[in-house]
């Protein structure tokens, strides 16, 4: 199993295109994302996404609306 990157974008990244979307925070772990969108993030418009480390590069990211601020 290879490693995770979660990277919380801005509201604009709520319906996929993460290209135009500021990136506000970065996590290691689902645990550390959740901490900081409860607790530095909470009641911001953002979204986590998930994606799979490769050497440099992120990829596969999937929007994760579990996670707060956007945890419905």
């Amino acid at each position: 199993m290879g490693k995770k990157r979660f990277v919380l974008y801005d509201g604009r990244a709520v319906g996929g295109n993460t290209d135009d979307a500021l990136v506000m925070d970065m996590a290691e772990t689902e645990k550390e994302a959740r901490k900081a969108g409860s607790t530095t993030w909470h009641g911001q418009d953002g979204i986590w996404y998930e994606y799979d480390e490769r050497g440099d590069e992120l990829v596969g990211g999937t929007p994760r609306f579990n996670l707060p601020p956007r945890e419905v």
